[in-house]
């Protein structure tokens, strides 16, 4: 199962990886269109607006499994972990890294959100932070998902 899986994932990869929108500036043509979809006119389009939908939910998604995640993760165990597998004289405070690594990775929010209000945040943070248009997507996306719903 596992095997398959990965086999799946691997030969999908390249088919995410390809993304038309690699900027914040290129995705927004496609997340405006979401709130008028009448204007998607040509099948280009169409693709911009699905892919905007996909990758805000894609990374929405990802970051709210990761903020459960690491609210989930036994501190303990991994003091335990980390202590089998580093010098014995290193200090780590793991209950810092795991909340470092929940403000970094996360998107705590607990309603659900539907894909207008998504697709508005990201809009919303797009036109206050305009100097972040050069930016990847994924980085886009994350850092208004990280404003919008911090943990």
């Amino acid at each position: 199962m596992r095997a398959a899986f990965l086999s799946v994932f691997l030969l999908l990869l390249p088919a995410v990886a390809d993304s038309q929108a690699a900027t914040v500036q290129q995705a927004l043509e496609g997340c405006r269109l979401v709130k008028a979809p009448s204007q998607a006119t040509t099948p280009k389009l169409m693709f911009a607006m699905g892919e905007c939908l996909g990758l805000l939910r894609g990374v929405y998604q990802t970051m709210r499994f990761n903020a459960d995640f690491l609210n989930s993760v036994n501190v303990a165990v991994i003091e335990k972990i980390f202590a089998a597998n580093l010098e014995p004289k290193t200090i780590l405070d793991v209950d810092n890294l795991l909340k470092g690594s929940r403000l970094f990775l996360g998107a705590c929010n607990r309603e659900e959100i539907t894909t207008s209000q998504l697709t508005q945040m990201f809009l919303n943070w797009a036109d206050e932070n305009p100097k972040a248009w050069q930016s990847d997507v994924f980085t886009g996306i994350s850092d208004a998902l990280r404003a919008a719903y911090k943990c």
